[in-house]
C-alpha cells in the first residue's frame, strides 16, 4: 500500500472511503454540541431566541453562543431582571443554579419567565439538591437553610409560576459529569457497580430522587418541551405500523460524543424505543452507519436468531424539526460495563460477550486471499480522520508489519462490531444475562478474532483501573505464545478458530491499530491520550518485527 499522501505539515492524511466527499479532513468534534442537541430535543432550530441564566459553564455558554445566533447569558439577579424588563420573547431559556448561585429563582421571577416564553418555548432547568446526600455531608446546616433549593421544592415553583407541562429527571451519574437523564419518577436505576454502598442502598429504597445531587427540568406550556418532537416520532411510527399509546419521555443523552439519544416509552405490547437524532453531517454518517449494520444483520441469512435476537432493529428514519431521527427497537437492560465491577454478576456476563463473538464469527466466516480491497478495508478507518502528528511514524510503521504479513495470504473473515465490549452491551442488572449489542457505526469486516481480542483488552483495562498499553501488556504475551484458552479457561473461541501464534499477534496489531484510530476520530479528546497511543502502536510494531 506505501505511505499515505502527507500535507504539509507533514501530518499523515488516510485515504478517503467511498461516498465521502469532505475538502479538508473532518472532525468529528461536533459530537461535542450540547446546544444543538437540547435544540433539538426541544424543537428548536439554530434561529431559537437564548436566554442562558446563572452557574453554566464556560463551555456550554460558549457552545450556546456559537450555536444560536444572539444567546444572551445573565449571571446575576440583577441582570435577568433588566432581561426581563424588556419584554422580549424567548423560545429557550437555559438555567442551572448551584447552591451558591447569585441567581437565585424567586416564585416572581419563574413567573416573569414563564410569561417571556414563546407559544411553543421551553425552560431547560439544572437544579443542585440542598438535601442530596453529598452535600449534606459536606455542609450539614443546608437541612435548614433558607433562600437554597431541592428539586422537589423547585417542582413545586414551576407549578406555581404556571408551567403546564413539567418533566423531572435525575442527571447521572452527578451535576458535574452527566452521562445521562432519567425520568425521576422511574424508581431505582442502574447504577455503575463502583458505586457507593449508601447510594446503591439508596437507590433500592425508592429515594434516589430525593437524595441525588440535583434535578433536571424541562418545564414549558403545552405545545413546547419534547412534545413537538414525540409527536414526529410517533406518526412515524404508527406509519410504520406500531400501534401506539402515548408516548413519553424516559431517558435522554446529551453527552459530548455521539448523537441526541431519547429512550421512549409508549406501549404496553413493546420495550420501547430509541431514537438517535443527528444535527450535523458528521454525526449523521456515523449513526447511519449503525443502521446500515444493524439492517445488515437483520438482512443476512446465514446469521442465526441467536444473533438477531440481541442485535436492535431498525424502525426506520424520519426528520423532525431540527436533525435526522434514526429510530430502532430498545433492549432493556443495563449498560454492560455498570455490571462489570459485581464478582456476582461478571462470570456470567462475560460468558455471554465470549459466545455472542463467537457465534457472529460462526455465522459470517469465510476464508479469502487478502488483496489489495481486503488490506484498505482492514487497515484503514472507519471515517476519513487525519493521523495526529505525535504517532504518524508509528501508526504507518504498524500498517506497514500488517501490509507486509497478510498481502497475498489466506486468512479468516468474519464480521464484526469494530468496537466490541462491555461500554456496548446490555445485560439484565439481576443476572448478567446478555440482552443486547448495541452502537454498530465501527462495523466491519474484519479477521476472525479481533472482536474477542478488542474486548479483553476493554475488560482488563476496566478491571485493573489501569491505562491501555498495560491492558495489552498483560493481555497479549499468554494469549498470542499459548492461545486465548491459557488467558481464561471458558474461552472457546479457538475450538471453532484455530489461529497458531503468528495470527493471534495479528489480531493484537489489528487491535492496537483500531484503538488508535477510534480515538483520533475526535482531536479534541485525543490530546490526553497521544502518549498512550503512541505507546501501543510502538508496542504493536516491535510485537510483530
Amino acid at each position: 500500500m506505501g505511505r499515505s499522501p502527507s500535507n504539509h505539515s507533514g501530518v499523515t492524511l488516510l485515504p478517503k472511503l467511498s461516498g465521502d466527499t469532505p475538502s479538508t479532513p473532518p472532525t468529528l468534534d461536533a459530537f461535542g454540541s450540547k446546544a444543538a442537541k437540547l435544540g433539538a430535543l426541544l424543537g428548536q432550530g439554530a434561529a431559537a431566541r437564548v436566554l442562558l441564566v446563572g452557574s453554566l459553564p464556560p463551555a456550554w455558554v460558549e457552545d450556546f453562543q456559537s450555536h444560536f445566533a444572539g444567546a444572551v447569558h445573565v449571571r446575576s439577579s440583577r441582570q435577568l431582571e433588566t432581561a426581563l424588563e424588556s419584554n422580549r420573547q424567548y423560545d429557550l431559556i437555559v438555567y442551572m443554579a448551584l447552591l451558591d448561585s447569585p441567581t437565585r429563582l424567586t416564585s416572581h421571577t419563574l413567573s416573569a419567565l414563564r410569561r417571556s416564553l414563546t407559544v411553543r418555548g421551553s425552560f431547560f432547568a439544572l437544579v443542585e439538591n440542598r438535601f442530596g446526600a453529598r452535600a449534606l455531608m459536606r455542609d450539614p446546616t443546608l437541612l435548614w437553610a433558607r433562600g437554597r433549593t431541592s428539586p422537589f421544592g423547585f417542582r413545586r415553583k414551576l407549578g406555581r409560576a404556571g408551567f403546564e407541562r413539567i418533566r423531572e429527571f435525575l442527571p447521572l451519574p452527578s451535576l458535574s459529569n452527566v452521562e445521562e437523564f432519567v425520568v425521576s419518577n422511574s424508581g431505582a436505576v442502574a447504577l455503575p457497580s463502583h458505586a457507593t454502598r449508601i447510594e446503591g442502598l439508596l437507590n433500592r429504597a425508592g429515594f434516589l430522587s430525593v437524595t441525588h445531587d440535583s434535578g433536571a427540568f424541562i418545564a414549558s406550556g403545552e405545545n413546547g418541551g419534547s412534545h413537538s418532537i414525540l409527536s414526529d416520532l410517533g406518526d412515524h411510527l404508527t406509519a410504520a405500523g406500531k400501534r401506539l399509546e402515548r408516548l413519553e419521555l424516559e431517558r435522554f443523552d446529551l453527552r459530548d460524543r455521539g448523537a441526541l439519544i431519547l429512550l421512549v416509552k409508549g406501549t404496553a405490547a413493546e420495550d420501547g424505543f430509541v431514537c438517535r437524532v443527528t444535527t450535523d453531517a458528521l454525526t449523521d454518517r456515523a449513526v447511519r452507519r449503525n443502521t446500515q449494520w444493524i439492517e445488515r444483520i437483520a438482512d443476512t441469512p446465514g446469521i442465526s436468531q441467536e444473533i438477531k435476537a440481541v442485535v436492535p432493529k431498525s424502525l426506520g428514519v424520519f426528520r423532525p424539526g431540527s436533525g435526522t431521527a434514526y429510530t430502532e427497537s430498545r433492549i432493556l437492560g443495563s449498560i454492560a460495563w455498570k455490571l462489570a465491577g459485581s464478582k456476582r454478576l461478571e462470570p456470567t456476563l462475560f460468558k455471554g460477550v465470549c459466545a455472542f463473538a463467537a457465534a457472529l464469527s460462526r455465522d459470517t466466516v469465510r476464508q479469502v486471499r487478502v488483496d489489495e480491497a481486503l488490506l484498505a478495508q482492514l487497515l484503514d478507518p472507519s471515517v476519513p480522520q487525519t493521523v495526529d502528528e505525535s504517532v504518524v511514524a508509528p501508526y504507518e510503521q504498524l500498517r506497514h508489519h500488517l501490509r507486509a504479513r497478510m498481502l497475498g495470504e489466506q486468512r479468516l473473515v468474519v464480521l464484526a462490531h469494530g468496537d466490541f465490549g462491555y461500554g456496548n452491551a446490555i445485560a439484565d442488572p439481576r443476572t448478567g444475562t446478555l440482552c443486547g449489542v448495541i452502537d454498530w457505526d465501527q462495523g466491519r469486516e474484519d479477521l476472525a478474532g479481533v472482536d474477542l481480542v478488542n474486548f479483553l483488552i476493554q475488560r482488563e483495562r476496566g478491571r485493573r483501573a489501569c491505562a491501555l498499553p498495560n491492558a495489552f501488556e498483560e493481555t497479549a504475551p499468554g494469549i498470542m505464545r499459548d492461545g486465548f484458552k491459557s488467558f481464561d479457561a471458558r474461552i472457546t473461541y479457538e475450538e471453532r478458530f484455530p489461529l497458531g501464534p503468528e495470527k493471534r499477534a495479528e489480531l493484537f496489531g489489528l487491535a492496537a491499530l483500531r484503538f488508535a484510530q477510534r480515538g483520533m476520530a475526535y482531536p479534541s479528546l485525543f490530546v490526553g491520550a497521544r502518549e498512550e497511543t503512541r505507546a501501543i502502536l510502538e508496542w504493536a510494531c516491535a510485537m510483530l518485527k
